[in-house]
């Protein structure tokens, strides 16, 4: 009746897990109780602080609910006595002997002590539970749970380590793999099936991609990412959203000559060659990236690269509007620009200020309005961002990129306005320029 009162309780409860133990330590439902205690753990310590290392800027996906930094703190500190506990528990009930799974309780305390990023305890737990008998599905608990504590542990990831885990990361790779299954075909238990997939996407995004991320590593944090979503390229496209929120045109450089290269380790040519991210993907961006930075001769550069992806943007990125407006008008059926066309048109408005000083004040009015137009209020924002949310209101985000406080802040358009304005003694023309 305990054991059934306890597996209804939400909340951490070890008093009655150690009560259990002393009334029966053979009990079958021991062995859940703990696995449940563990579940509570994850949610009430490890998803908070997860939330935590993602505020801090370390991780670059984010796809679950974070907790605020005041939440988080005051559930660690009031959790982590707890866990420790709950560790110290399950390492008595191995060796004791006494519970009908000693090496799930010996796993639980190793996977305990990851939680609270003791990895040196986690490790000295994993070294013990190798040495029991364990069936097949603890043993792959046991490869999962060494896996996690082996790259969390590592004080840097280098090429070394690459090699010395890449035989675990193939191995769970064709786990989360056979999990996959055609939409048609319908089966029982395919939430526990794609729990290898899941864990296959966790651990390359949440912990190896953080710790690139952290290294300074961008291109390997990206690929990381788009190694899943090789097995779902239907349902997640996270690489290609890191690519172009979190690198800028010299990073996405690095990236394609190290794809272009193809001088790789076992283990990077494995994360290429299962990857949803492509080298023209990157190229596209890169174009892209310069032209937010305002840098058109590499733009210029880089977007020769894809021609066949310099999709045509039906709007006038020069459009000269009294008023905001992103959608395309009715009547500007007959305009129509690429990222590239817009590149070669900018450069040679830059010359022309310089040579054509007669009209310098009106190639510069030019240039304002193509920069203002591809800013978040602009008429083509879509040369230089995918996506537009009509919710972001005029502000700069807290964390913007370079690239996201100019978007927002319109800073070098405004400058050309100045400067147009400056350029001429008409009246009229500057007022224009004003407003």
């Amino acid at each position: 009746m305990l054991s059934l009162f306890a597996l209804k309780n939400p909340e951490l409860d070890l008093a009655s897990l150690k009560e259990v133990y002393e009334l029966n330590p053979s009990s079958d439902l021991l062995s859940t109780l703990v696995i449940r205690e563990i579940n509570k753990y994850e949610e009430h310590y490890l998803t908070p602080l997860i939330g935590k290392e993602y505020n801090t800027g370390l991780l670059g996906i984010n796809y679950y609910y974070r907790f605020t930094n005041k939440e988080t703190d005051s559930l660690l500190s009031k959790e982590k006595p707890t866990l420790a506990d709950f560790i110290n528990f399950a390492d008595e009930l191995a060796s004791e002997q006494k519970v009908k799974h000693p090496a799930l309780m010996k796993l639980s305390a190793a996977y305990g002590a990851y939680m609270l990023r003791d990895f040196d305890k986690a490790k000295r737990f994993l070294g013990k539970t190798k040495e029991m008998k364990m069936d097949q599905r603890l043993q792959d608990q046991w490869m999962l749970t060494n896996l996690l504590v082996e790259i969390s542990a590592q004080e840097k990831i280098d090429k070394a380590f690459e090699e010395r885990i890449l035989p675990s990361i193939k191995w769970l790779y064709a786990k989360a793999a056979a999990s996959q299954q055609k939409e048609s075909e319908y089966y029982y238990g395919r939430d526990e099936r794609d729990q290898w997939y899941r864990f296959y996407r966790n651990l390359l995004v949440d912990v190896l991609s953080k710790r690139y991320k952290a290294q300074g590593d961008l291109t390997k944090a990206v690929l990381t990412i788009g190694s899943p979503e090789y097995l779902q390229p239907d349902y997640y496209d996270q690489s290609t959203q890191f690519l172009r929120e979190q690198l800028n045109g010299k990073q996405a450089e690095t990236l394609y000559n190290f794809l272009a290269a193809k001088k790789f380790t076992s283990y990077e040519k494995f994360l290429v060659e299962h990857n949803r991210l492509k080298i023209n993907d990157v190229a596209d961006f890169a174009g892209t990236a310069y032209l937010r930075d305002y840098n058109y001769d590499k733009a210029i550069e880089w977007l020769q690269k894809v021609p066949g992806q310099n999709k045509i943007i039906e709007k006038d990125p020069f459009k000269e509007l009294m008023f905001d407006r992103e959608e395309r008008l009715p009547g500007d059926k007959v305009t129509t620009t690429t990222k590239l066309a817009y590149a070669r048109q900018m450069k040679k408005l830059q010359g022309l200020v310089i040579t054509d000083k007669a009209n310098a004040a009106k190639h510069l009015y030019k240039l304002a309005l193509g920069c203002y137009n591809v800013t978040y209020y602009g008429y083509a924002w879509n040369l230089v961002e995918y996506w537009r949310s009509g919710a972001d209101g005029y502000r700069i985000p807290n964390n913007a990129t370079d690239f996201h406080k100019e978007y927002y802040g319109v800073f070098t358009a405004l400058e050309y306005f100045k400067k147009a304005m400056e350029a001429s003694p008409d009246k009229e023309f500057k007022a224009k320029c004003f407003l």
